[in-house]
């Protein structure tokens, strides 16, 4: 398990640091007004897509599990009938959003109206990012998880190219016209590889989606369910941003961006390994005690990962914001330990989202759907004006911890104590230097004289994670880790004797 998840993060730790160098330009191009309107209209088109989807993306993912398991007949029927759902549904709510933004942009918030044109080009690649995820997913699912993480890299690589050379050359509209070509040339590319990859060569034909549909157990309750809950997410995320733009204008938005942005780049990686190698296994028919273990296991292996790189993110924020994008981000460094800490928290939880949705506890997970976004949608429109990005930070700090406590509260009612102390230390260990280290370390980001003086203790502190960590390890991990530095060594010995 540990050498899965190494080499899928390795790949989306890279896409990652694609998507960081992009944004880097990004912002030293466009500015932090630049990056608010990137934001705000990318938001607004996760907001049509997972709404226009009806959860099909989402719901593909459990049935199309237990029929790869039933033969490759039965997977290609199911990859063939939710192919065609999500198309047609893409296709619909991309021309709605289409027509409301163009005819009736008086219903649009106001200060989103000015960018009604960009957020045109943009609606443009609802079908190609919905038919996109999904088509990663048929991937990921029939056990080709390298295949997906690979490509995954490189439509981010190429992206970021393409939307550089457009902003160069044409601003705004030129980042947004090459993002909409990049999304339906990687499309085309998945199609192609699904005959020689997984023998799936028929994607058209006569097929009845609703009867299909209709005939899956729980497929109906697991729409709904998923609907609403693709809903409330973007729509929270959308009110994030728009009482954001009420209150300070793009360029607060735009440093909100840079912050929480960087946060999930540095857990994405893992929460992408997490959906392409735990979810699926999750997701099959096997003992829930079983699940349990699995996700215990791979919970300790993430949070020795994900606590070594935080923590350099943690103590030198103000580095960080000003190599990855600008100093004119480096206002947000005193509360980016807060935003670390909540996607860290968010990590931990979604292991275990995966065994609510493969035990079919689908009115549990709509409930903390309903719980965690309807929060963070409100809280964020009442205090985001008095308090800024802090409010911001603590309404997604209430949905963090709101997600984690019902999580637990649950598997505990059902199964008792799901796991032991030594293996909620790591995790444990994790949290509190991260939110301890942060908060101590804020204190030097008012002062910016200081930063020099407070080197010392910033490195203390460091290596007091470092010892503490390789403590926690075990054997068998000391043992890989030795192992890999060996192997690292001696490419280079090979590389400078050829």
């Amino acid at each position: 398990m540990f050498k899965i998840i190494v080499s899928l993060a390795g790949i989306q730790f890279l896409q990652a640091a694609v998507q960081v160098f992009k944004m880097k330009f990004v912002a030293l191009m466009l500015g932090p007004d630049g990056l608010g309107v990137i934001s705000l209209i990318n938001q607004f088109v996760q907001l049509v897509i997972q709404v226009s989807t009806l959860a099909l993306p989402w719901v593909a993912t459990r049935f199309m599990a237990v029929a790869h398991s039933h033969g490759p007949e039965s997977f290609e029927r199911k990859v063939r009938v939710f192919f065609r759902g999500i198309l047609y549904l893409s296709l619909t709510g991309m021309a709605i959003a289409a027509i409301m933004i163009w005819k009736f942009d008086y219903l649009l918030a106001t200060g989103f109206q000015t960018y009604r044109f960009l957020a045109l080009i943009s609606v443009s690649m609802v079908v190609p990012v919905a038919l996109k995820g999904f088509l990663l997913s048929v991937f990921s699912t029939a056990g080709k998880y390298r295949f997906s993480a690979i490509t995954m890299f490189w439509n981010a690589a190429i992206g970021a190219g393409a939307m550089l050379a457009g902003a160069y050359f044409s601003g705004l509209h030129g980042f947004f016209i090459a993002q909409a070509v990049v999304e339906y040339l990687t499309v085309a590319f998945c199609l192609a590889r699904l005959a020689s990859e997984l023998g799936v060569k028929k994607l058209t034909g006569k097929v009845d989606i609703f009867k299909e549909l209709k005939a899956l157990e729980g497929s109906l309750e697991l729409i709904i369910y998923g609907s609403l809950l693709y809903f409330l997410a973007p729509s929270a995320l959308m009110a994030v941003r728009y009482s954001l733009l009420k209150a300070g204008g793009e360029q607060l938005v735009g440093v909100y961006q840079a912050v929480h942005g960087l946060a999930i780049y540095i857990t994405f990686a893992l929460g992408q390994a997490t959906s392409l190698y735990l979810d699926p296994i999750l997701k099959r028919d096997i003992p829930l005690e079983e699940k349990l273990a699995i996700s215990n296991q791979y919970l300790r292996k993430i949070s020795l990962i994900i606590g070594a790189l935080m923590a350099w993110v943690v103590v030198f924020p103000e580095f960080f914001l000003q190599l990855l994008y600008s100093k004119a981000f480096l206002s947000g460094a005193g509360f980016l330990f807060a935003f670390m800490l909540i996607e860290a928290i968010n990590l931990i939880s979604g292991v275990y989202i995966g065994v609510l949705v493969g035990q079919s506890w689908y009115r549990t997970h709509f409930v903390l759907g309903l719980i965690v976004h309807v929060s963070i949608g409100l809280l964020s429109l009442f205090i985001a004006p008095m308090w800024g990005i802090w409010g911001i930070a603590l309404a997604f700090a209430v949905g963090a911890v709101a997600t984690i406590a019902i999580i637990y509260a649950r598997l505990f009612w059902h199964c008792g104590n799901f796991i032991s102390r030594k293996e909620i230390l790591v995790p444990s260990f994790m949290v509190f230097f991260l939110g301890a280290a942060g908060f101590y370390i804020s204190g030097f980001n008012q002062f910016a004289s200081r930063f020099s003086d407070s080197l010392p203790v910033r490195f203390f502190l460091i290596l007091i994670f470092l010892i503490t960590n390789w403590l926690m390890l075990s054997t068998d991990e000391k043992r890989i880790f030795f192992g890999f530095c060996r192997s690292v060594f001696k490419r280079r010995q090979e590389v400078k004797q050829a």
